[in-house]
């Protein structure tokens, strides 16, 4: 099976991609398509995956293939923990399959942004919308009717606000002081706060919210109702809202303003906010003073170890004076321009040295070669010797009626004269002769009957030298 969205199918914890939209979008073509996703996540789990890790980066897409997704990886964490990763943006159905991990982890950076289905009407928009929000609330922290008022306009959060909101379980990266302070909660704020959003909420309930306020608003309202913790940036949010004091005093009915004042906690709630805000920011800021200050004094006493270790190298007194540390330097400067010198002195002699060995060696070469000439002189001789000889006997061989008279015959006895000369003779020394012939086949030199090939020599020379060669 090809992979197409996953980096390592074999190790015990794979890592998924979701880097694209979901399903085929006209203009866009095939993303991440569920089928082909299913597929693979079924094949991780059968190779044993312990946890799979699925890094999303996606603007959304189509929503029903999102579902299958979303359900193939519900159904996985039956068999291995599953891990989603927010590297960028997770963004309308996409926001929806980030839901379904076991752990829901968030980059700093990262965003979300979460919205009632589009490109649908009448019942069935309706209808999605509602298993949207099904499928949200599996993880948040939100009621169905918190969930659902966010399902109008596109609602854009930041980590904060997810961890805030339960859409993720945890935020990485950045200074750990940093982060530890933006991920917090805080629940101290006063009681007025939390009864000025319980009557926004009330007449609401009543009356309706009509234009007024925003979705994060009334969630904001529900939290402080609720007593719930909230988080830093939450916190800040609501500082920011005394921008809309000038509103606060329009009454219930009349207009927006007294409504969402105190939906975002009042003139107490916004109080404490401010006040809170500069607390946390402030004890944020010691702690990061105090980790640069302790780095600090570690690389102090980095520099401190240096010098000891080069005062020591240069056989000086710990806590030396800056010159006499450059003086000690300059004369061991000296010292190895002096050692370099001399160095470059025994090269040239080595250099010389090694000319001389080079031209010992071509003359040793040169010997080898005529060597080498003349013992292949020698052995072209013997061979041209051999293959006279045994020629002579084959021919008085095949006269005796010794051995056969055909190219066969010939190429077997000379292959055995070639590899051992004298056994060879002796075995046709004991042959009978079948014809008249002359009396001895090892009288070299006398009159035959039978015609070698004109050639034949050649032949046995080659065989010869063949021999010699895989001697070698």
């Amino acid at each position: 099976m090809e992979y197409q969205y996953t980096i390592n199918p074999f190790s015990e914890k794979p890592v998924m991609m979701i880097d694209k939209h979901i399903g085929y979008l006209d203009g866009e073509g095939y993303g991440i398509m569920a089928g082909q996703f299913q597929r693979e996540m079924q094949m991780l789990l059968d190779n044993g995956a312990s946890e799979i890790e699925i890094r999303m980066n996606s603007i959304g897409g189509q929503v029903f293939e999102g579902m299958a997704i979303f359900h193939a990886i519900e159904n996985a964490k039956a068999k291995c923990k599953i891990k989603m990763v927010n590297i960028g943006l997770v963004a309308s159905i996409a926001a929806v399959i980030f839901q379904a991990g076991d752990e829901r982890e968030m980059a700093d950076y990262s965003l979300m942004m979460i919205h009632g289905v589009q490109g649908a009407e009448g019942e069935l928009e309706q209808k999605a919308t509602e298993s949207l929000v099904t499928m949200l609330c599996r993880s948040g922290k939100r009621t169905r009717e918190q969930v659902t008022a966010l399902m109008g306009d596109d609602n854009w959060m930041t980590a904060s606000e997810c961890l805030d909101a339960g859409f993720c379980t945890s935020i990485t990266g950045g200074m750990k002081e940093i982060k530890a302070a933006l991920t917090n909660s805080y629940t101290d704020y006063p009681k007025a706060a939390s009864d000025n959003a319980k009557r926004a909420l009330k007449y609401a309930e009543e009356n309706g919210w009509g234009d007024c306020g925003t979705s994060v608003g009334k969630i904001r309202a529900n939290q402080l109702a609720n007593r719930e913790p909230i988080s830093r940036d939450t916190i800040a949010r609501m500082a920011a809202f005394e921008r809309h004091r000038q509103n606060s005093d329009t009454p219930y009915g009349e207009g927006c303003g007294k409504l969402m004042w105190d939906a975002w906690g009042g003139d107490e709630g916004i109080a404490w906010a401010q006040k809170k805000l500069k607390q946390i920011d402030g004890e944020m800021a010691t702690s990061v003073f105090k980790k640069i200050t302790a780095i600090t004094n570690q690389m102090k006493n980095q520099i401190s170890n240096m010098n000891k270790q080069i005062t020591n190298a240069l056989g000086l007194q710990e806590g030396a004076a800056e010159d006499i540390i450059a003086q000690a330097i300059n004369s061991l400067k000296e010292k190895s321009s002096k050692a370099s010198e001399s160095l470059k002195a025994k090269d040239a002699e080595i250099s010389t040295l090694n000319n001389k060995v080079n031209d010992l060696t071509n003359s040793l070469n040169a010997v080898s070669q005529e060597r080498d000439s003349f013992k292949e002189k020698v052995e072209s001789a013997q061979a041209e010797v051999l293959a006279t000889k045994v020629a002579e006997v084959l021919t008085n061989a095949v006269n005796a009626g010794k051995i056969a008279d055909n190219a066969e015959s010939r190429n077997k006895w000379s292959e055995k004269l070639v590899n051992d000369f004298d056994d060879t003779m002796e075995l046709l020394n004991s042959i009978p002769v079948s014809k008249k012939a002359p009396s001895a086949v090892t009288n070299f030199g006398q009159s035959t009957d039978a015609k070698i090939p004109a050639n034949y020599a050649a032949k046995v020379m080659a065989r010869i030298a063949e021999k010699t060669k895989s001697k070698k």
